[in-house]
């Protein structure tokens, strides 16, 4: 028993050290919380660049346009569509 003991007086050292080295009195900034992800359907993503949803099948198959699968649902998220449109934009 006294050697666990002294494996866990050995860790709380360590444990103290490191609060000390940080800034006494300074608190973390709060994180925000994320907002949730929002989703578009082939549909959706095709009325925005004015296209069929054949023509966002076909990025989606080539790999140019990332999907998410649900079960049988298909939607594209958010983030992937704007990273999809700022390679696409016409300059």
């Amino acid at each position: 028993m006294p050697a666990r003991k002294a494996a866990a007086t050995a860790s709380d050292s360590t444990v103290d050290e490191d609060l000390k080295e940080r800034s006494p009195g300074r608190v973390a900034p709060r994180r925000r919380a994320r907002e949730p992800m929002q989703f578009f359907t082939i549909a959706e993503v095709a009325a925005c660049v004015d296209v069929s949803t054949r023509t966002v099948r076909r990025w989606i198959k080539s790999g140019e346009l990332v999907a998410h699968y649900f079960g049988g649902v298909v939607r594209i998220a958010e983030s992937d569509f704007r990273a999809f449109l700022a390679m696409h934009r016409d300059g």
